[in-house]
Order: C-alpha cells, then structure tokens, then sequence
C-alpha cells in the first residue's frame, strides 16, 4: 500500500513538473518588404518597413519588445521625426516609417528584437535613396518657328544614373532617321531640322527614366510664324482728302494671329494712334476722320506677334480745300462800276463762280480751272505762289507759263453788256457797270476742288433813298399799358429815323419814351399810355439822298366792349346745329368792339329764373366779324335751346345779352362727304373726311366706280360698280381699275334718314396702276400651267410603264381600238408556249425518277 501511495505521488509530481515548466519554441525576425525592393529608392517617396516577430503570439510572450536603429547609432530610432517607428498590432511588430526621405537617409538599418526572457534576435537591412528625377524650367508650350531648325528642352536632374527617351505620337524617337532627329546635352534637347507644323505639330513626351521608375513630362509643340504683312492698302498715292475721311487697311499673316498697332510720325518721334472720334482703329483698318492739313504725315502699322514685329508705313498727305480770302461789304452810287474780287488758296485745280439772286457767273469750258494763289492777310500786293496738284505735269507749268506771257492767262466771259467775269491767278473778278438798285443784295463767290468747298459772301450795296419796307399795324392797347411801335427800310446810306406822335415829335427820355434805332429798322416803346397818348403815330425815315419817307400808325384805346344786341339764333333752322349774327356792334367804333363772342346756350327744360349760365350752361367761342353768322354745333335733334351771348375783347368782357332761343328739326339725310386726297400710282387712293351727319350716326359709306369712255363727245359706261364701307373709315385703295384709264367716282355718305349728296371725282390711272396684281396674276398663271405640265408628264409616264408591263392604260386602249391591234396575242403565245415547257419538263422529271 505504501508502495503505491509512493508511486501516485510520483506521477502527481512528474504531472506538475511537465505543466508548469513551458516548451523551448523557435522564433525568427522577419522584414518587409524584401531587400531588393529597399535599393535605389526615389527621395522624396514615402517609405514603410515593416519588422516583425515569427513564430511566437501575443498569448505565450507578452513582454517581446522590437527596436529600430540606424548603422553607427546606439539609441533606437523614436516615434518623432522625419525617420520614425510605429508599433503594429500587440509588440510583434514595428514599423519604420520614411517621410519625404533624402539621400541622406540611405544606410543599413537594424531591427533588434527580444523574446523568451531575454532571447535576442536582429536583421540588418541595406535601404538606399536615390536623387528622384525632376524637370527644371519644365515648358509644357513650345513653339518653334515654322521652317527653321526646333529645340525641343526638358532639363532634368537627378541621379546620374537617369537616362532620358523621347516619344512622339505614342512612338519612341530613335536618333537619325528620315526626320534627321539629334539629341544633344544628354539628351536633354531634342533637334528637329526644319520643323513644319504639319507633321512636326503635336506632343512630345520627355521620359526621365531611372532604375524601375520614369517621370513623364508632355510638351505641346505648336510651330509659330512670325508676321508678314500680305495687304497693305491706303488712298490712292497717299492722298487723303481735306474734310473726307481716309482709310488705311494693313492685314498680316501669322502664328500665332498677329496684333496690330498703328503709329504716326511727329516730329521724328513715334506716338501710337488709340481709337477715339477722330480715330478708328481696329484689326489692322484705320480710318482717320475729317481730314485736316496736320493729319498728314507717316502713318506705320506694326503687326506682331510672340515671335516678331513687322512694319509697313505710308505717307500720307493731305489735298486741302479751296479757303477763300475774306471779302468786305462794298458800297457803290449808282451809275457806278465795281469789280468784286475772290480770292482762294487750295490744292489742284480750283472751279470758282459768284451766285446773286439765283443767277451764276461760271467761267466755260477750261477756263473753269484756275490755279489757287497761296494768301496771307496782307494787303492786296502781297506776294503771289502758283499751287500745282500733284497729279500736275511739268508740261502743264510751261504751257500756263506761256500763255500767261502771251497775255491769254486772264480769262474772260461775256454776260450781258454791263458784268463781266475774269480768272486771274488764285481768283476771279466779277465786273459790273452802271450799277442799279436792282444790283445791289449780297453776293456769293463758291470755290470747290476734289476736296471739297468753300464759300463766302459780300454785300454790294448801292445809295438810295430810304424806302419804308414794313411797319407795325394799328395797335390795340389798354390805359396804362405798354404800346411797341416798329418800321423799317431800305436805305443806302443807312437812314436817320425820327418819331412824331399827337403831342408832336418825340424825344426819347428813357422811361415812358424808349426809342432804340440800328440801321434801316427803329422801334418806339410807350409806357403807361393814358389819354393823351392815343392817336396816330409816324416814323420817318432819311439818309440825305432823296426825299424823307413816312409811315403812319395808329394806336387806338380799348374799352370792354357793350353788351350784345340784335341776337339773332332762330332765324335758320337745322338739325344739329345753328346759325347765330349779332348785329348790335355794327356802329361801334373799333375800340369798343369785341374780339371774341361767347355763346352760351342749355335746353329750355334746364333753364329757370336763378339758372347759372357761366357754370352748368354749354358754351361755344368764336372770333367776332362784324356781319358774319357764328356756328354752333354739336346740338340734338328736336330740341329747344336758350341762348345768351357774351362780349370780349382785352379790356374784358361784357353783360350777357337777352335770351334768344334755338330750335332744331328732325335729323336730315348727311352731308355731302368732302374728299382730302386722291391720286393714282400703284394703285388708286381716295382719303375724305367724316361729314356732319345732321343729327342721325352714319352707318355707312357707299362708293360708285364708272370708267369714262371718251370725252369728246362725253360718253360713259352706263353701269357703276358700287363699293360698301363701314361708317368709321375715312379712306380705300380702288384696286382692279385699269392703267391709263378715266374713272368716274361718286362718294355718298348713309345714315338712317337716307343718302348724302354724291361728291364726285374723275380718277386718271397710270402706267403702274395694279402693276402688282398684274404681276401676280401672270405668276399665278405661270405656276398653274408649269404644274399641270408636270402632272400630265408624270400621268404618261405612268401610262408607258403600264402599257410596257401589264398592257393596260389609256396607251394600250388607243392600241386596241383606234389601231386594230391585239396586244394580248403574243402575250397568250408566249403563256401558251411556258406551258407546254412546263409540261414537258414535268414528264421529264417523272421519266427520270421511274428510271
């Protein structure tokens, strides 16, 4: 028993030693990723190795611990910084991490780790940084110049290990070749001779490669032109025009499209033209408005682009227009002679004439041309240039030259026996003699070239006596009032005015007498008239030749006129209106007249004893005559009307007048229509306007046409044709009447009472009459015949066709009856014969297949 008590203890003890004293395992350190993958790695790519512990779990060794170090270093690298380590998962492993590495951080890294109660284990590995390829000065845009020899650039540094290639349209570039391609400074620059856009154009890659990886680089080539300027167009012979406009047009070609400038010379410098009113600029046109003698000079136009400038100029100069000279008024006795003299300066040939009153003095032929003289403001014997246009030839100098010594330069034109007109140098001269009134008035001397005009005028006035030419009419006023009195003349010399009134002469005193005279007119102010200035009034005019000319005036007092008598309002009756006189002003003298009268009426059922005329009565003004009847309109038919009349004139106005009465009649047939306008052009035109309905609304208009056969003797269709239009229409185009005809027309206005008279009008067509319609009417027809032309080709065609397949249609019955022939016989013939062909390859067939 005790032997076996021993031996359970024993197994109990083996027991507890086999559980509680662990298993010696094997365990290894581990990296990631592989070595190979660690060399030649791009600076400045991120970087993460991973170090772990194989063979061993968390659960069976907590405490293993992982640590980083770099060669040389005895501290592990930490958690912070560039070059730094994480712990992965539950301490197995830890990685170390390169953030943006450098050259610099190449070396042999160490990774320690430590297990099993101190068991230590490492793993060196050799990390190695390379100096990643990058593109300096990167031009992703190059543009060679067309047809010269291209450098294609992409600098690159790097590890001196890169090595750079070339592609092109997906295609690696070899060196040589048809193309002739270089590669020159490492092969950095890519040379293309004679580089053409149209199979040089495109992009190129530049591969910047370096062990297992590349950077790419696309450059997009574009070939670029300099400049050339194709057009450049200015005025003919650089000759612009005073007062005109010129235009300059410059075009370029070039790549990329050139941009235009537009310089002009002063004074040896330079300025550029911007757009303003005076300048239009814009894609290579100038237009240089309203030309002035500074406007010329060199204009330049610079077309440019990235790759260079060109320049093209022009020199512009400026063909002035005729300036003539400035002229003094003349003044001449009668009897007397006078030379008017003009006098121009201006370029070319100058055609010069005076006009007077409507009339010309033009030199004929070619003695319209005289050659300008350059003036200046000097007397008359200033010194005299001859100005040639520049189209002028030397032979041309030599023979005026000739002429002009020969005596023949002064060139004459004969009008009537008193004026005559000569061409001297830069001028011409008007003669006239014996001057009269009726030569006296202002003259104008007109000189023109290619440029343009010029014109001033003189006043040739000849002495007269003085001759009252207008003055005012009798003059109304009030007492106390201001009164304007004017006359005027014509006189030569100017005359001396005096004013006499009913107190006598007047002398002016600045206040109540205001007398301002210039010339042939005056002008009399009166303030604050009171009786004794009422009267007549004269104005007399003298200059010392002849004798004193006179013109009366009178000016008459007003008074608020009396109140009017004799109204007289039912003498006529109407339907809608009436016929008002009043005679009570017949004898009054003007300053107690009326201006006006104010005819106030309302219907008799309206008017009472306290009735209020000027409120609720209807009233009517009209401008008084002395015996003329006054309308008043817009009155209702049947109706009785009380009337009362009111007087006014600018001293104010007068009582009202006794009553009188209006009475007005049953609505009458309308007035006759008044026709405005008629005319016949394209088409006949007749325009009136609305008649007085006489109490009952139009309802409708109604036009007669009839042409007129002949006139002598008077014949005329005997039938009208008749036109209804509505009551509002006040015009209608006659169309459809024939060209070159007579037409009667009759208008006739309607209202329910009956017809207006007819107002009648003859119409004479023309030429054009209804040219549209007619026209129209030919294309209408045209149309017409062309379609059925078309539908009865298309219809035989169609017959053809049927007759050619299936022998039917209309061809096919003309055939048959008209012909005698049987179109269907050979058809039976042939159906007949494919039968028997049929039939016999059927027996054929049988026989065949027995056998």
């Amino acid at each position: 028993m005790s032997i076996l008590m021993a031996m359970m203890v024993c197994c109990l003890l083996i027991h507890s030693l086999i559980f509680s004293i662990p298993l010696v395992q094997g365990w290894i350190v581990h990296t990631s990723p592989p070595n190979e993958h660690l060399l030649n790695r791009k600076s400045g790519e991120n970087l993460m190795v991973v170090c772990s512990i194989e063979g061993l779990t968390f659960d069976t060794e907590p405490d293993a611990s992982i640590d980083w170090y770099k060669y040389g270093h005895n501290r592990p690298i930490g958690r912070m910084g560039r070059v730094m380590t994480l712990t992965k998962g539950k301490a197995l492993s830890k990685q170390i991490m390169f953030v943006k590495p450098t050259v610099d951080d190449s070396g042999v890294y160490r990774c320690a780790a430590r297990a099993l109660g101190g068991e230590m284990q490492e793993k060196s590995i050799n990390i190695s940084f390379i100096r990643a390829a990058e593109f300096v000065d990167a031009q992703r845009e190059q543009h060679p110049q067309e047809g010269q020899d291209a450098e294609i650039v992409c600098h690159v540094s790097g590890d001196p290990s890169l090595e750079i290639f070339w592609q092109f349209n997906g295609n690696n570039i070899a060196e040589g070749g048809p193309r002739g391609y270089e590669f020159r400074d490492n092969n950095q620059v890519l040379f293309i001779p004679q580089f053409e856009s149209e199979q040089d154009d495109g992009e190129y890659l530049c591969n910047a490669a370096q062990f297992s990886s590349f950077e790419t680089l696309a450059i997009n080539v574009t070939a670029y032109a300099p400049p050339e300027i194709t057009v450049f167009e200015g005025p003919e012979f650089g000759r612009g025009y005073e007062g005109h406009s010129a235009q300059i047009q410059c075009q370029a070609v070039g790549k990329p499209k050139p941009e235009y400038k537009w310089h002009k010379n002063v004074d040896n410098l330079e300025e550029e033209i911007v757009a303003s009113d005076k300048y239009l600029v814009e894609n290579g046109l100038l237009i240089i408005h309203s030309l002035i003698p500074s406007d010329g000079g060199v204009y330049t136009c610079v077309a440019s682009n990235v790759v260079d400038e060109k320049r093209h100029s022009i020199n512009l100069t400026i063909f002035k227009r005729p300036r003539i000279k400035k002229m003094h008024n003349v003044t001449r006795e009668r009897g007397d002679s006078v030379d008017l003299r003009c006098s121009f300066t201006g370029d070319g040939v100058i055609k010069a004439k005076w006009v007077h009153q409507g009339e010309e003095w033009t030199l004929e032929g070619d003695q319209q041309e005289v050659r300008s003289e350059e003036y200046t403001d000097k007397d008359d014997g200033a010194s005299i240039t001859t100005i040639k246009g520049d189209d002028t030839r030397e032979s041309d100098l030599q023979n005026e030259t000739a002429n002009k010594d020969d005596g023949h330069f002064d060139k004459l034109k004969q009008e009537d026996s008193r004026t005559l007109l000569r061409a001297e140098e830069g001028a011409i001269v008007l003669s006239i003699e014996s001057l009269g009134e009726d030569d006296a008035g202002l003259y104008q001397c007109v000189a023109e070239n290619e440029a343009g005009s010029d014109r001033r005028s003189i006043y040739l006035a000849i002495t007269h006596e003085p001759t009252i030419t207008g003055h005012s009419d009798t003059q109304r006023a009030l007492a106390g009032s201001t009164v304007e009195l004017s006359c005027e003349a014509s006189a030569v010399p100017d005359p001396v005015w005096t004013w006499s009134g009913p107190q006598g002469v007047i002398e002016a005193d600045g206040t109540s007498r205001i007398i301002h005279s210039e010339g042939t007119f005056t002008k009399l102010m009166i303030a604050g008239t009171d009786e004794s200035d009422y009267g007549t009034y004269t104005c007399t005019a003298e200059n010392g030749i002849g004798s004193a000319v006179r013109a009366q005036i009178d000016v008459m007092q007003i008074f608020i006129p009396d109140t009017p008598s004799e109204v007289n309002c039912h003498e006529h009756i109407y339907p809608n209106f009436a016929t008002c006189r009043v005679d009570g002003f017949s004898d009054a003298d003007e300053g107690h007249r009326p201006t006006q009268l104010i005819f106030y009426y309302a219907k008799d059922t309206e008017v009472d004893r306290d009735f209020p005329w000027q409120f609720q009565a209807k009233n009517v003004t009209v401008p008084f005559a002395v015996g003329t009847a006054m309308r008043i309109s817009g009155l209702e038919p049947k109706s009785r009307y009380t009337v009362r009349v009111q007087a006014l004139n600018e001293a104010g106005e007068s009582d009202f007048s006794e009553s009188d009465f209006i009475e007005t009649t049953d609505p009458w047939a309308p007035e006759t229509p008044q026709v405005l306008h008629s005319e016949c052009l394209k088409v006949c035109t007749l325009s009136w306007r609305h008649p007085n309905d006489h109490g009952s609304p139009l309802t409708s208009y109604r036009i007669f046409v009839r042409e007129v056969l002949s006139e002598d003797p008077r014949e005329i269709a005997s039938d009208f044709d008749e036109v209804q239009l509505n009551a509002d229409q006040t015009s209608i185009d006659l169309k459809l009447l024939k060209p070159l005809r007579k037409y009667e027309i009759r208008l006739v206005a309607v209202n329910d009472v009956g017809n207006s008279n007819p107002y009648m009008v003859i119409l004479n067509t023309s030429e054009y009459t209804n040219e549209d319609q007619r026209g129209t009417t030919i294309s209408s027809t045209r149309i017409i015949l062309t379609v059925g032309f078309v539908l009865l080709f298309v219809l035989l065609v169609v017959d053809v066709i049927c007759f050619a397949t299936n022998r039917c249609g209309l061809l096919a019955c003309f055939c048959i009856n008209c012909l005698g022939r049987n179109i269907s016989s050979s058809k039976g013939k042939d159906i007949e014969r494919g039968s028997k062909s049929a039939e016999s390859n059927r027996l054929l067939n049988e026989g065949r297949t027995e056998v």
